[in-house]
């Protein structure tokens, strides 16, 4: 907010708030898969679903 009265006093006033919440899950899983010779692998991948109850 800026205010000037008669341009003699100038007044500024500035203010910022800010907040930053970082949380990190790491999930492991080892699938053993085996695939042939002659034949083609496929493993499909997701992100783990979470669910937060506050």
């Amino acid at each position: 907010m800026t205010a000037k009265f008669f341009d003699v006093v100038s007044v500024k006033i500035a203010s910022i708030y800010g907040q930053s919440v970082t949380q990190t899950h790491t999930y492991s899983q080892t699938i053993p898969i085996t695939v042939r010779p002659g034949y083609k692998g496929t493993l499909t991948v997701r992100a783990p679903v979470r669910s937060v109850h506050r």
